[in-house]
């Protein structure tokens, strides 16, 4: 059993401890003068200014006054600008214009496509295995590889997987299975050499 002491000192000093974490009411705090201390330290910039006003006058007119640039480029520089600019970068975010390279369906990347399949080095340029692997031997190899790891009495074959993967909401595979498609019957066609 614990002593009363030890008790009554732990209970004392949780006391303190709460009385030192809250903020003291604003009776008990001192009294502090509003307003001095902001005029106080804004006095000498505001003379200072001044001084420094009549002293450096950088552009004078023929007559010698002051030339008021300021009354002109602050408000184009800080307001008519970048609403300029800003406001023609919306129209052209808002634009089918905008990232044109990174849209496959903008109408401007369907016209590059289109261009770039004219020229016969570029034909077939973006295709994923383009020089690369010969689908007819991936999809055998596909194949092979599935018949041999498929799971017993599973009824998957790698062609109907195909032919669902190509009804996939997959638009970069939809797009690359077509100009698959096409380019083998360019090829079949004798209009491209494999």
């Amino acid at each position: 059993m614990a002593r009363p002491g030890r008790v009554l000192l732990v209970v004392a000093a949780a006391v303190l401890g709460l009385r030192c974490c809250f903020v003291p009411s604003p009776e008990s705090r001192p009294k502090v003068q509003v307003g001095i201390n902001a005029a106080t330290a804004a006095l000498p910039w505001m003379l200072m200014a001044q001084e420094a006003q009549a002293k450096y006058d950088p552009i004078l007119d023929q007559d010698g006054n002051q030339a008021k640039w300021g009354a002109i480029m602050v408000p184009l520089f800080t307001l008519v600008l970048p609403a300029a600019v800003m406001g023609g970068f919306t129209l052209y975010f808002l634009s089918d214009e905008f990232l044109w390279q990174d849209r496959p369906e903008t109408e401007r990347y369907m016209a590059y496509q289109d261009a770039m399949e004219d020229i016969p080095m570029m034909k077939g340029r973006k295709e994923t295995f383009y020089g690369m692997v010969n689908m007819d031997d991936y999809e055998k190899g596909l194949h092979e590889a599935w018949e041999a790891a498929k799971p017993p009495g599973s009824t998957v074959t790698v062609k109907d997987k195909m032919k669902e993967m190509s009804t996939m909401n997959a638009p970069l595979f939809n797009i690359y299975r077509k100009q698959y498609d096409e380019k083998k019957a360019m090829i079949a066609a004798g209009e491209l050499s494999a």
